[in-house]
């Protein structure tokens, strides 16, 4: 499934105006950058492999850098499906979880312009390994994996407190540990950059940049939306209900999701580009797990409604919905100020809009039966 997933996305990416379409002195110029700006040259690890491989087997650095987001991309989807049965998911549910991962905007059309994925797949990809390391209690790759995502993106210390809660979950409320291997973590991450010489840049303040003019307003309403899709309505309604079937990391799934929510959507309006639909996706870590609760608690009332309901009704019901949220997005998002192949972009939020509109039916439907 995972490697059928990322076959469609590389089909999606050559058949489509997406990055790989650039010439090799765009690639060259934006390697140079990642070298040398500041704001990019403290995330080495996919500027110096991209680099390495070019060097050492002479390819171009486009295929040099698509050979190795590709292949992340390939990785993430095992690793996060092993991250959601460690948290108790059952394989379907798992697997289901690893689907609606795929299907993200940000993942899917990773380099479609302006998502500008670079060193996110390793978030993707060491985020959730660090938290299965933990669970394992594999002390030493859990600190290693999250400071290598900190040093992929240093954004990535917003997961700090949700890792924090998890070990002190598994040591029953004990401090010490979670407090030494928190510090521990971060104390790496400042010995690297030390090294390095490379503090992190002075962040400029974004917000009136994001919100200038129309078309960029409209920008950076779509990225947020867009960016979790369905994930926004069904993540925050399991966040405040706190309803669902009994799970053991309920508690570390909703704080999770609030803080990562809270801290990546006001890092990103107040002191990034917003329309970089990637900088708002990094809370999936815990929304996917909140609507596969979502889902799996309202399994019985969608199995009822799908048997009351004659199939060829239910179809048509599905197709006009689609169809409506498909003129809603053309209506709300009729322009973009800078986003190739836009109407990729209406499509894979109506898809998620339709999803969204179908949880609320059940939910409705649910909530009838219940009455």
């Amino acid at each position: 499934m995972a490697a059928c997933l990322t076959g469609l996305s590389l089909v999606a990416h050559v058949a489509s105006p997406s990055s790989f379409h650039q010439p090799e002195e765009n690639w060259k110029a934006r390697i140079i950058a990642h070298q040398t700006h500041p704001a990019f040259k403290v995330r080495p690890i996919t500027t110096g492999i991209v680099t390495e491989l070019h060097r050492i087997f002479g390819w171009s650095y486009r295929d040099a850098f698509f050979a190795l987001q590709f292949l992340l991309m390939l990785l993430c989807g095992p690793a996060f499906y092993h991250y959601l049965w460690r948290f108790d998911f059952a394989h379907g549910y798992a697997v289901g979880g690893m689907i609606i991962f795929y299907l993200s905007l940000p993942v899917f059309m990773a380099h479609f312009d302006p998502v500008y994925t670079w060193d996110d797949f390793w978030v993707y990809l060491m985020v959730p390994l660090s938290f299965i390391c933990v669970l394992r209690r594999f002390t030493i790759m859990a600190i290693l994996t999250l400071v290598w995502a900190m040093l992929a993106r240093e954004t990535s210390i917003m997961f700090l407190p949700a890792w924090f809660i998890l070990i002190r979950q598994i040591e029953h409320g004990r401090l010490a540990r979670p407090v030494f291997y928190t510090l521990l973590a971060l104390l790496v991450v400042a010995v690297f950059r030390g090294t390095m010489a490379a503090p992190a840049p002075a962040a400029e303040f974004k917000l009136s940049y994001n919100f200038a003019y129309s078309l960029r307003t409209g920008d950076t309403i779509f990225s947020l939306l867009a960016a979790l899709g369905f994930l926004w309505p069904v993540g925050i309604y399991q966040i405040r209900s706190g309803a669902g079937p009994s799970s053991n990391y309920l508690g570390l799934f909703r704080w999770g999701a609030v803080i990562t929510a809270a801290g990546f959507v006001l890092s990103t309006i107040l002191f990034a580009q917003a329309r970089e639909t990637r900088l708002f996706f990094q809370p999936f870590v815990f929304f996917i797990p909140l609507a596969l609760l979502f889902i799996r608690d309202h399994a019985d009332a969608a199995g009822r409604l799908w048997r009351r309901t004659k199939t060829g009704l239910t179809i048509a019901a599905i197709t006009c919905l689609l169809a409506v949220s498909v003129a809603v997005t053309i209506l709300v998002f009729p322009a973009f100020d800078f986003r190739t192949w836009q109407d990729g972009n209406r499509l894979f939020f109506s898809l998620h809009l339709t999803a969204a509109g179908l949880a609320g039916i059940v939910h409705l439907y649910r909530k009838r039966l219940s009455s």
